[in-house]
């Protein structure tokens, strides 16, 4: 069964990841699966390993934490249980909760936006919207089409490509891409909650790079292409969603 890592305190409160591979590593720079914003984390990650049907939880940190209340110094590592919680830095509260929900697609993480979702940009909703709107016409004008099949995006933009390689921002394009591809393999197998569940998790993830993530890296022109490019796909994404959940079986 999977777990769930919820940010209880700190810069990302209220974000929780869905832990699907067996090792994963959480921490501020790049290569980590869990990225934290907190500007008071230190050089290195936590290093989270299942084993034996438990997470075994290794400091590669320079400085100690705090794992239920117990100090856990550079070095040492310490079992994770269900439930309990940890501190890696003064600001930020992790804690770790069994998550029964269906495992989805192959990628080790899966970002949970909050269950109290923050307001989407205006942006963001014309965009939603324009995509709702142009697929129900395109519903309307062919209400015989074959099966909707979402488009992978195994071929990216060369603007978001461009950005594939770089430290921070390649990890959450990568995982979009293999969350519309999941998607695409879902409805494949006729499995549409589980295609939903991908598709929903990209259009949240597209939204917090471009309210957040791109202004680290990117500058002038070069962010406003960006960013562009990020609301194309979001309205794709959108107009999918619009599809996949006339599909979605009726409770």
């Amino acid at each position: 069964m999977a777990v769930r890592i919820e940010v209880v305190q700190g810069a990302d409160a209220g974000w929780s990841y869905v832990v699907q591979a067996r090792e994963v590593r959480i921490g501020r720079g790049g290569g980590c699966h869990i990225r934290m914003r907190d500007p008071g984390w230190p050089d290195g990650n936590l290093h989270l390993v299942n084993k034996q049907g438990g997470w075994l939880v290794v400091n590669r940190m320079p400085t100690g934490i705090f794992l239920d209340s117990q100090v856990l110094e550079s070095g040492q590592q310490a079992t994770w249980y269900e439930g309990g919680l940890l501190q890696p830095t003064a600001n930020t509260l992790l804690r770790l909760v069994s998550h029964e929900g269906l495992a989805t697609g192959t990628q080790p993480v899966v970002i949970l936006p909050p269950g109290t979702a923050k307001k989407q940009t205006q942006i963001w909703q014309y965009l939603f919207i324009a995509g709702c709107v142009a697929v129900s016409v395109f519903l309307v004008m062919q209400p015989n089409r074959a099966a909707f099949v979402p488009k992978s995006t195994t071929g990216l933009s060369a603007v978001l490509e461009s950005q594939s390689k770089d430290p921070i921002l390649g990890p959450p394009i990568a995982q979009v891409r293999r969350l519309m591809d999941d998607s695409s393999i879902y409805v494949k197998q006729n499995k549409i909650p589980e295609a939903f569940r991908c598709l929903d998790q990209a259009r949240a993830l597209l939204e917090r790079m471009a309210a957040e993530d791109a202004p680290l890296r990117l500058k002038g022109d070069d962010l406003a292409a960006f960013r562009a490019e990020l609301k194309k796909l979001g309205t794709t994404v959108g107009g999918q969603l619009v599809l996949l959940h006339r599909r979605l079986p009726k409770k």
